[in-house]
């Protein structure tokens, strides 16, 4: 996986939340493997234009490239590719949506058993 830029490899975002670069999307539409290649979920897209450009993430990385090169002096250079890695960023959003679907399902669970409980509690009351 290379870095995405404002040109040939603009970040494209999947339904999963996750992003791919233009030309590793068209690689896996043109293989006809339409799978995240973080999370492994599958997305429909026939062509690469099916799949919207984050165009706010095109602004961070623009942001934070020209900050990292304006730099001077002892600290030049902070920001360094690496901590670019949208994949990181894809991760941490992977997880605070399995965390919160966890919790999701928990309270539906919880609802269940408390409307069977007021089913049994009624159909008590009824004999």
């Amino acid at each position: 996986m290379e870095e995405f830029n404002g040109t040939s490899r603009r970040p494209k975002a999947l339904p999963c939340a996750h992003h791919l670069c233009t030309p590793c999307l068209e690689n896996c539409i043109a293989r006809r493997m339409n799978k995240c290649s973080v999370c492994r979920k599958t997305f429909a897209a026939s062509t690469v234009d099916d799949i919207p450009i984050n165009t706010d993430l095109e602004k961070i990385i623009e942001y934070v490239t020209q900050f990292n090169m304006k730099g001077t002096g002892p600290n030049a250079g902070i920001l360094t590719k690496a901590q670019l890695n949208i994949d990181s960023i894809d991760s941490t959003i992977f997880s605070l949506e399995k965390i919160v679907s966890d919790k999701t399902d928990s309270i539906t669970r919880k609802e269940a058993k408390r409307q069977n409980l007021l089913k049994e509690i009624d159909e008590d009351n009824k004999s």
